[in-house]
Formats: structure tokens, C-alpha cells, sequence
């Protein structure tokens, strides 16, 4: 827990649908385990009623916004069919839905082995939206753009679309964490066009979407990722589907991304939404030590970054998410030591890419062979610092999108 409060501590440049009690608790009577069953912000859930409400930014609300609104309202609370657009009001609420594939449902159309593409294919762009460039979309320390509240948190995210974006291709989706402390933003929330999240652009060939995701514990300046009860993962449906209703998303290509804080609350997406992602990269976080039963039953590629030397958080503080991953996916081994000639396996690193510190990867064994589990370490990658990334990161990027872009 103390190195952890040192990340929290640690200055970083970066950056709809409540999940009622009964969502979540019906969600996981499909799946193998009993999921996520706190209401709100009481431990016995019975604390807020889960509203969420929200609305996405006015034209014409950040520095990069341009035109007018036209103030028609949303109201988001079934199926997603109705993107919220610039200036559009969104009504949250979430009562009806009896399982948590029902609150994450934005598809609009599958193709067997192929995209499944989301309602927002076909729809314009939020005249706010610049191609190729990061947008505040929604600002929890600020009106303008308004944030999305939910269970009475205020909520944000960024958003950076293709230059060459068209609405009729679904793209893949990238859900990015920060690491904590962001000095820029409104209310100390980080601003994701920094280091605090990957720039995947410069690597993606422009088929992904980035979604740099804001936190709502403003009192630690982190992501809430030591409460099982979070509101982060209340938020991340709401998000998800506010994504999915106003951009072309191949919803079968959902990925997560994190850095340090980000990297715990990625472990937290996993746990709470075991179902819905398809690929997970993270570097130097940890597994948080209090988490809802997790959702279970769908596999999710992973691959894990760490420095054996990392002052911050720890290596052994990871292992335990690495484990969870073995389990979930069913691999034959369930014991994360990527030191184990006879569990592992060399996994090429892509494009001849090499990696500082000594860096290596190996894979598991006995991982299916469409959702393998990626360790990746570092001895002393950056001693100048904490062995945390922080000034050594140019190969990240490469690194993860390079893992990201197979699925």
C-alpha cells in the first residue's frame, strides 16, 4: 500500500449508465462468478439510488471547438441508438437491464470473425471533435465542457479520433489510464496529450481510437483503485457507451491501456468487465488489493510491463494481476514467475523492436492461442529515476500497440 501512495505522489505529465447494484449482481449470475454489487458509494449497497447523468460538450465549449449546438437531447438509457452529439444532453439513468452485457450492448451489427460495429457508425462527428488531435470532451473540474456525473462523481475523458477518420469503418478503441498527480486540467485532473498515456498515434496506422480517461477522486488525485466500490467502475459502462454511440468503435476490439495508477485501474476494468475487453498493456501498476468478485468467463490478451527495480510499485505487486490473467484465460499454469524456463516461452518482441534495461519478453504456455499472456521485464531501465518509465518510455509505445493491433 505505501508504494503505491508513492505512485499516487509521483508527477506525471497525461492524463451512459450507472452499474445499479442489481445490473451488476444480475451480470454476474451469467457469468461464473458473483460480480461487482455495490448500488453506490455504500459499502452495503444500498447507499445512492445510481443515477448517472451527463452531458457532452457544446460546440464551441474547449480551445479546439468549433460551430454551434444545436441542443437536442439524448436520452441514452437503452441500446445506445441515439449517440449523444455536440450539445446534446445525456440522460444516464439505468434501471432496466438485467445483466451488465445489457448497460455495455452498443452494437449495431457482427460479422462472424470479423468487426461488430457500434451505433455510432455513420453518425458526424461533434463539431468540438478536430481529426488527429486530442479534445476535452467532458471536464470533471470544470462546466465547459460539462462533466459527466455519475453517482454524484464528476466525471471526465479525452478524446483523440484518426486524422483520417471515416464513419462508415469501425475503428479499434483504446480506454487509456494515467498514472497520478496531473498538474494540468480543471480540479488537478490530468490532461492525456502528455506522457501520462501512450501516444499510440504515432504507431497505429490511424486504426485506433484513444480515450484518455479522466479521474473522479479528486481528494488523492489518482483513480480510486484501492475500493472495491469505486466509481470508476461505474463510470467506465457510461463511457463505453457514450463512445460506442458517437464514433464507428469495433466493439469486438475494446482495449485498455495503463501507466502506473493506470495501469491498477486497468486491473480493476478487467476484474469488474471480464467479459467485454479484448486486450489489455500496462506498465508498472499493481493489482489492487481490494476488488469485487470478478466478472469471469471471457478471455483477455494481456501483456505486463515491469522494472524488477522499480521504486514505486513494486514487481512483486503485479504478479497477482498477471495470476488472474492466467486463470481467467485458462492457461494450464496459474502461477505468474516469468523467470520459469519451464511456464514460459521467448515472446518476439515486434518489429526487431529492442527494449532497454536488459528488457525480455516471454509468453506462457498453455494460454489459448488467440488470448496469450505477455510478460515483459526490465532490470534498471532508467536509474537516473525510479526505474519507473518515466524518463525512459520511447519504446512503450511501440511495444504495446505492437501487441494491441493482432486483435
Amino acid at each position: 500500500m505505501g508504494l503505491r501512495f508513492l505512485c499516487c505522489s509521483y508527477p506525471r505529465l497525461a492524463r451512459p449508465l450507472l452499474l445499479l447494484a442489481a445490473v451488476f449482481s444480475a451480470a454476474c449470475s451469467t457469468s461464473s462468478a458473483t460480480g461487482v454489487t455495490s448500488s453506490g458509494n455504500d459499502a452495503s449497497g444500498s447507499g445512492q439510488n445510481g443515477s448517472a447523468s451527463g452531458s457532452v460538450p457544446e460546440s464551441g465549449s474547449t480551445g479546439a471547438a468549433t460551430g454551434s449546438s444545436s441542443g437536442a437531447q439524448s436520452d441514452s438509457s437503452t441500446g445506445g441508438n441515439n449517440a449523444p452529439s455536440a450539445g446534446a444532453s445525456s440522460d444516464a439513468s439505468e434501471a432496466g437491464d438485467s445483466s451488465l452485457d445489457a448497460t455495455l450492448d452498443g452494437a449495431s451489427g457482427t460479422s462472424e470473425g470479423g468487426p461488430v460495429m457500434s451505433h455510432g457508425c455513420g453518425m458526424a462527428l461533434p463539431a468540438n471533435v478536430k481529426l488527429g488531435q486530442w479534445t476535452d470532451m467532458a471536464d470533471p473540474g470544470s462546466d465547459n465542457p460539462p462533466p459527466i456525473m455519475v453517482n454524484g462523481v464528476a466525471r471526465g475523458y479525452w478524446l483523440r479520433v484518426p486524422p483520417n477518420y471515416d464513419s462508415s469503418k469501425p475503428y479499434k478503441v483504446i480506454y487509456e489510464g494515467a498514472p497520478c498527480g496531473q498538474p494540468t486540467g480543471g480540479n488537478g485532473q490530468p490532461n492525456p496529450s502528455g506522457m501520462g498515456v501512450f501516444d499510440y498515434a504515432s504507431v497505429d496506422k490511424g486504426d485506433a481510437v484513444q480515450v484518455g480517461v479522466d479521474y473522479g477522486f479528486v481528494s488523492r488525485n489518482c483513480y480510486d483503485d484501492q475500493n472495491p466500490q469505486s466509481n470508476d467502475f461505474l463510470f467506465f459502462p457510461v463511457l463505453k457507451k457514450t463512445i460506442e454511440g458517437m464514433l464507428c468503435i469495433d466493439t469486438s476490439s475494446v482495449f485498455l491501456s495503463g501507466y502506473s495508477s493506470g495501469s491498477w485501474w486497468v486491473n480493476q476494468m478487467t476484474c469488474g468487465f471480464g467479459t467485454e475487453i479484448r486486450a489489455t498493456v500496462e506498465a508498472t501498476g499493481g493489482e489492487p488489493p481490494h476488488q469485487p468478485t470478478c466478472v469471469t468467463g471471457g478471455h483477455i490478451a494481456s501483456l505486463f510491463l515491469h522494472d524488477v527495480n522499480d521504486q514505486l510499485n513494486s514487481y512483486a505487486g503485479i504478479l497477482p494481476a498477471c495470476a488472474r490473467a492466467l486463470t481467467n484465460n485458462g492457461c494450464t499454469t496459474t502461477t505468474c514467475d516469468p523467470s520459469s524456463a519451464q511456464t514460459t516461452e521467448s515472446w518476439p518482441v515486434p518489429g526487431g523492436l529492442t527494449i532497454p534495461g536488459m528488457g525480455q519478453c516471454v509468453q506462457f504456455k498453455g494460454c489459448p492461442a488467440d488470448s496469450p499472456v505477455v510478460f515483459c521485464t526490465t532490470t534498471n531501465v532508467d536509474p537516473s529515476g525510479a526505474n519507473h518509465y518515466e524518463r525512459v518510455n520511447a519504446f512503450i509505445p511501440p511495444l504495446f500497440w505492437g501487441f494491441l493491433g493482432k486483435y
